[in-house]
């Protein structure tokens, strides 16, 4: 059997001890000789090179580095992404309640983006369930996820009420298990104590930017005052609920003791008590962003140069805290080890996923709703009248071609977005993302020799 090298094998060059390869598709990670590196990640391949490392090839075929000559390593990543494009087990429904906000944080990015549609009216939101309920019987998912989101959405109460407690009716009704969730600021909850919004969904995302003193610098009211000790009673509110939280804290202007002093302000909500809450610790970069592509392209690359050593330096001060096992840190597991790099792809561009903006404007993905963007419109009864352009665009059989196609990270990224174009793989923000996570795990997770038979690494 003939073997070539496979197109998923990436070289990287931090061990000291010489050339690793790591292929994205088995995750396998081998120090080998500088000639067969070259051989294992050279563009030209000819399965005659690689005859003068017979000795090695069970080895090499076992962990992925090569493959029979005739096959497509492209398929699965095919296959996988085209199943969760037009899959159908599970439906996932944004909602952007509204485009205002109670709070004037410096660095939010939203107001210069998203096209400026009026506040969510309880009439539209009828509309939406209805249009969910259609989709719902349509599609027969095992498991509807809905997210209300803005802005703050919870400025438009009514509306979010009004759609909670007619997902919750629904759920009876058609005996799909419905999830909803709201990323909120916080500071709205407990004046919404006695709402459907606070006792009939399944949890928040709360997002706080560090200690008092920090996050209230940071995140004010309109009149000038913090936000800080609101949204903790919020927390406590939703505590005492059992709703599941997620927290996430903005490690930017963050040290050791203002996250434990975060911490212990949040163990003081009674965080943890009914369910297993999730804290979340990365940076915001949206400062200076005017889209949320353009915010998320930041985040690539602050993320990749800058949380990892600051991240690195908090860790040691969660061990021993009460709150510690429910810490999680962006491209770290538990203890501050990078995770491994695994496959992934945007999966908002489907035919079971629905971005609705608060007018009624359904959209392809929320990070793409400006008015050319709109792919139809909720109208009376939950029905649709589609963009025909961008219909097809939604039934589109698409997958990557052009540089994309030979991409060594392709099995990592999967495929990526449809709606942005890569012009060539030096330009594309992801390939460096994906390099950087591969070198940080395998610093973690030495390569083993090839020579002494390497095993994949986990």
């Amino acid at each position: 059997m003939k073997l070539k090298p496979s197109l998923l094998n990436v070289l990287v060059s931090t061990d000291p001890r010489g050339p690793v390869v790591y292929n994205t598709g088995s995750a396998g990670a081998l120090l080998v000789p500088e000639a067969l590196a070259r051989w294992l990640t050279g563009r030209r391949h000819d399965w005659r090179q690689g005859l003068a490392f017979a000795r090695l090839m069970p080895e090499l075929a076992r962990l992925g580095f090569v493959v029979d000559d005739t096959a497509d390593e492209l398929a699965r990543p095919r296959h996988e992404f085209l199943a969760r494009r037009f899959g159908r087990h599970h439906l996932a429904v944004t909602l952007f309640m509204t485009h205002s906000c109670n709070l004037t944080c410096s660095y939010c990015y939203q107001a210069g983006y998203m096209r400026r549609a009026p506040t969510m009216t309880v009439e539209v939101a009828a509309r939406i369930a209805r249009l969910i309920e259609g989709q719902a019987r349509v599609l027969q998912p095992k498991s509807i996820n809905v997210t209300l989101f803005g802005g703050e959405a919870l400025v438009a109460a009514a509306a979010c009420a009004r759609v909670v407690v007619d997902l919750r009716d629904m759920e009876r009704r058609l005996g799909i298990p419905v999830e909803i969730h709201t990323c909120s600021n916080g500071s709205l909850i407990t004046s919404l104590a006695d709402s459907p919004v606070t006792k009939l969904q399944d949890g928040f995302g709360i997002t706080l930017d560090g200690p008092r003193r920090t996050h209230d610098a940071v995140r004010k009211e309109r009149s000038g005052a913090g936000s800080y000790d609101r949204i903790m009673s919020g927390i406590k509110l939703l505590c005492s609920r059992g709703l599941h939280l997620g927290v996430r804290i903005h490690t930017n202007d963050l040290d050791g003791p203002g996250l434990l002093e975060v911490l212990d302000d949040l163990a003081a909500t009674g965080i943890g008590a009914t369910q297993e809450p999730t804290i979340f610790l990365a940076s915001h970069t949206a400062g200076g962003c005017d889209s949320l592509s353009a915010c998320n392209r930041s985040c690539i690359d602050q993320w990749v140069d800058e949380d990892t050593a600051r991240i690195a330096a908090l860790v040691p001060f969660l061990q021993g805290h009460p709150l510690e096992p429910w810490v999680q840190v962006y491209g770290h597991q538990h203890g501050g080890h990078p995770l491994q790099p695994s496959a992934g792809s945007c999966i908002s561009c489907t035919q079971s996923g629905l971005s609705i903006d608060s007018d009624g404007a359904v959209f392809h993905c929320p990070s793409f709703t400006t008015e050319a963007d709109i792919a139809g419109r909720i109208v009376e009864q939950g029905r649709v009248t589609w963009n025909a352009e961008r219909l097809r665009m939604l039934l589109w059989r698409w997958w990557r071609d052009g540089p994309c196609a030979s991409c060594e990270y392709l099995a990592l990224c999967g495929a990526s977005c449809p709606r942005e174009t890569i012009p060539s793989l030096e330009a594309c923000p992801l390939r460096r993302l994906h390099h950087n996570r591969i070198e940080r795990y395998l610093k973690d997770n030495p390569a083993a020799e090839a020579r002494r038979g390497a095993v994949p690494v986990h």
